[in-house]
């Protein structure tokens, strides 16, 4: 009799495909945006900078990186939305 060791904590061959495929969609989903929005979401959500740094960094007030932020965010829903859905989509962007 063989057994077969099943590692319970390790994603799925599909799981980790999906998750592949997703990241994928974010960035050209990302890479679609205008280039200030692009720097806004990129420098928030994969550098972790505040939004007081990028302001400083862009030479824009707070309140104008919130707006590109915003507006960077609606792109990008909008534009899984029409690949994926609503709801994988706000699954995506939340």
């Amino acid at each position: 009799m063989v057994r077969h060791l099943v590692d319970e904590s390790a994603p799925s061959p599909a799981a980790a495909l999906e998750r592949q495929e997703l990241r994928q969609e974010l960035a050209h989903a990302l890479r679609a945006l205008p280039p200030r929005e692009c720097d806004v979401l990129r420098l928030k959500y994969l550098n972790g900078w505040t939004c007081r740094q990028i302001a400083a960094h862009l030479g824009v007030s707070e309140s104008r990186v919130s707006q590109l932020n915003n507006q960077g965010l609606a792109r990008m829903r909008r534009s899984l939305i029409g690949r994926f859905g609503e709801a994988t989509a706000e699954k995506l962007i939340a």
